[in-house]
């Protein structure tokens, strides 16, 4: 269901403070050691997509960069051109 206007799911508060979200409670409740034989261990069972999410929940997303270049590695120039459909040419 999308969001709309004055939606209740909506956070306005922004990310939850330190010591309160989710992954902070889960370091105060599992030592490092015993989080990281679980991850082994479910990696073992063949899920190896968990490694990317931990990482990505623990260490934070690493933002991805698009970048779009001409041939030569200069700019590439782009020609836009509007063409008014109502009127005959």
């Amino acid at each position: 269901m999308p969001f709309v206007k004055g939606d209740k799911r909506i956070n306005r508060k922004g990310r939850p403070k330190k010591g309160t979200a989710y992954t902070d409670l889960l370091m105060k409740k599992l030592p490092p050691e015993e989080f990281s034989k679980i991850v082994a261990k479910l990696v073992k069972e063949g899920n190896e997509s968990l490694i990317k999410h931990v990482y990505d929940r623990f260490e934070g997303k690493v933002p991805d960069k698009h970048e779009l270049t001409g041939d030569d590695g200069k700019d590439l120039n782009i020609e836009v051109v509007i063409k008014d459909i109502a009127k005959d040419d």
